[in-house]
């Protein structure tokens, strides 16, 4: 059975090296922020919140499991889902 692919926005907490954990999950393709059709301003999702376009949701647990292991912090928090009908506050880009 072919698994459907969709976009997943994803919120977490861990205990430990938070800006570590979302460089590891951007680097696989994450992103925090998003751009959707017919708009042209840029959406900054909050801190601990992440979306991954053409995945499914078991992939996205077992691939925030895999970078917390790799990490070895622990996951607190997990919920991912289907990332389509969606209402934004813009925010303003992350300072670095």
């Amino acid at each position: 059975m072919e698994i459907k692919k969709y976009n997943v926005m994803i919120s977490y907490d861990v205990n430990g090296k938070q800006d570590e954990v979302k460089e590891g999950l951007k680097k696989i393709g994450y992103r925090d922020n998003f751009v959707f059709e017919n708009q042209t301003n840029t959406n900054y999702l909050p801190a601990t919140t992440l979306v991954k376009w053409n995945t499914d949701v078991l992939s996205v647990k077992n691939e925030m499991l895999s970078v917390c292991s790799n990490l070895k912090v622990k996951l607190e928090r997990f919920v991912a889902t289907k990332f389509d009908v969606v209402s934004a506050i813009q925010g303003e880009p992350y300072k670095s």
